[in-house]
């Protein structure tokens, strides 16, 4: 509850025996936003945080990351807390301009105050979020769930539970506030007026060690205290402890818990009405079902024939879609133009396995608009494939150092997805794309580039657009379309608007990696383990997996491995390919 402002505390954080020191201070500055009830003073300082830092162009993130002081700028709102706060997060700097960054940092806001912010900016983020908050997907999580953890950010503190359930009326107050001057004053209130909280963080080889030497010499200490009588007593209340996980749970407990019995599921499967037309030698989908009013479009390029040197180049491809100026519009104009007319588009490759065991790679461009909005998709797309500046080497710079510290931050964070892929591709070709895509693979590569990039950027972007020029035909896609109205007109200029003049992909030429024993290391005080095993592949595809999958997870290895081993967590997965993986 209390603060002192403008406080620093230094702390060291880990790093690898095999990086650098020079240049990786990290700098957290961080302060109070708003009680838990003012639910729209945390909307309207949400979209604030988007337009001042939510891209690289946005006019913090651009000073910081023009001044060539750092790598990378995120700014968080978190609320749902008693009290919010706000969290600005400068990454990599060196020792010796931590100062001069920070400085950096308030005078671009005082700035930005004094001259004002974007206008046009703040009504795309305000149609961008008034049109998620109307469309409610949730990706694989579940509504209900969502709308419960909402309620929770007010109700835990005694507030109204539905006070963040249904915003209409604030974004239509706040977008009407723009104007009036509102977006500036609530700046200066948040990150001027009170001078911010400020972390730093040191990198250091040697604290890991020292870490684990401290925590040894105390234990001794402890120890040698202690009578015969007190370490037996030790002993035997642990080994009570290890007997009360391993004991079954009574009939009685087991049965306050809520289950599911097979009466409460359909046995029939849903349907969706489906539609699959050619046009202009394309393969079309229609899929109709009650969306809302948002047609939901999705384009597969396939990539499948690409090599190994070409697929790691995707990721970089797909990033810069969006990141630069294209033929009618710089960065600012084309982000405010896609968030006030469109509701999503995104670049993404993936990698998937067929039902034979066969390795495709595809480039999907996901992208959602009203009904009435869906025809912008249509003209906005080619210009970003075709006309995109892919040799703009400034965004091509910062795009490569923000992928290497995402990709360290992912080997930390979930080291056991990054360890999943790396397995699986030992023995699936789809696998060993994926690892290309976004494993181990991907970030030796883009570290390389780091170090090299001025040596490498002409042929880097020379690479970058003949790879665009073979992918984006009319020849290599498949095309889907989600809506409850008739979405044809749409679907033909779409169409006509992809080249053609292409080749259509051929087989993957990616084999997997061959099956070993591998450990990479990373300054983490968590390890993740990961075995996997085609056991089930060549068979058919059998429900039974998913529910000997539970079984072994949930009545054994969460006891076994979690409960009883002291792991943070474990269990099995077992795929539609027919691979199972272990993972702790």
């Amino acid at each position: 509850p209390d603060y002192t402002p403008g406080k620093r505390v230094e702390v060291e954080y880990e790093i690898s025996q095999s990086e650098d020191e020079e240049g990786k201070c990290r700098i957290f500055l961080a302060g109070r936003t708003c009680p838990f009830d003012d639910v729209e003073k945390a909307l309207a300082l949400n979209t604030l945080a988007m337009a001042l830092a939510g891209s690289n162009e946005a006019p913090l993130k651009r000073a910081l990351l023009d001044s060539g002081l750092c790598e990378d700028v995120t700014l968080h709102v978190n609320d749902g807390l008693y009290h919010g706060f706000f969290e600005l997060d400068i990454y990599n700097v060196k020792r010796e301009k931590v100062d001069t960054v920070i400085e950096l940092a308030k005078e671009t806001l005082t700035k930005v105050y004094k001259n004002g912010l974007d206008k046009d900016r703040l009504h795309a983020l305000f149609n961008s979020a008034e049109f998620k908050h109307r469309e409610r997907d949730y990706g694989s999580m579940p509504k209900g769930l969502i709308f419960g953890l909402t309620m929770l950010d007010t109700w835990l503190w005694d507030g109204d539970p539905a006070a963040g359930l249904d915003l209409t009326d604030s974004f239509a107050k706040l977008r009407a506030s723009i104007d009036k001057g509102y977006f500036e004053e609530l700046l200066h209130e948040v990150f001027i007026k009170n001078a911010p909280v400020e972390l730093l963080l040191v990198p250091s080889k040697t604290l890991g060690q020292r870490r684990e030497a401290e925590v040894a010499a105390h234990l001794a200490e402890i120890k040698s205290k202690m009578t015969a009588d007190e370490l037996a007593r030790i002993a035997e209340e642990t080994a009570a402890l290890k007997a009360w996980q391993a004991r079954e749970d009574s009939p009685e407990a087991i049965a306050t818990l809520p289950t599911l019995s097979a009466s409460d599921i359909d046995p029939k499967a849903e349907r969706v009405p489906t539609e699959l037309k050619e046009v202009s030698g394309t393969p079309c989908y229609s899929f109709t079902l009650p969306t809302s009013g948002i047609t939901y479009l999705d384009l597969y390029f396939d990539a499948s024939d690409l090599t190994a040197d070409e697929l790691l180049l995707l990721p970089t491809l797909t990033t810069l879609f969006k990141n630069v100026k294209t033929e009618n519009y710089s960065v600012s104009g084309l982000k405010n133009k896609l968030l006030s007319e469109i509701g999503t588009l995104s670049f993404n490759p993936i990698a998937i396995s067929t039902v034979d065991g066969a390795a495709k790679a595809y480039i999907v461009v996901n992208a959602s608009a009203l009904d009435e909005k869906r025809e912008e998709i249509a003209k906005l797309l080619p210009e970003i494939i075709y006309t995109s500046e892919l040799a703009d080497k400034t965004e091509l710079r910062r795009i490569i150092s923000q992928s290497k510290i995402s990709a360290e931050e992912a080997f930390i964070g979930a080291g056991h997805a990054q360890a999943l892929t790396r397995a699986s591709a030992y023995i699936m070709p789809a696998a060993a794309i994926d690892e290309h895509l976004s494993g181990y693979e991907q970030y030796a590569y883009i570290s390389k580039l780091d170090k090299s990039f001025d040596f490498e950027c002409d042929k880097l972007t020379e690479k970058l657009v003949i790879l665009a020029d073979k992918i984006f035909r009319r020849e290599r896609v498949t095309l889907a379309i989600t809506s409850q109205s008739d979405a044809a007109d749409f679907r033909d200029s779409l169409i006509a608007a992809i080249k053609d003049g292409g080749q259509a992909a051929g087989a993957s030429p990616i084999k997997p990696l061959g099956k070993k024993n591998e450990g990479i290391v990373i300054p983490s005080q968590v390890s993740y383990a990961v075995t996997v095993s085609d056991a089930f592949m060549g068979r058919e595809t059998n429900g039974s997996r998913l529910v000997i999958r539970s079984i072994i997870s949930y009545s054994h290895l969460w006891n076994a491995v979690r409960v009883l081993g002291g792991a943070y967590g474990s269990g099995l997965i077992a795929r539609r390919n027919g691979t199972v993986a272990y993972y702790s």
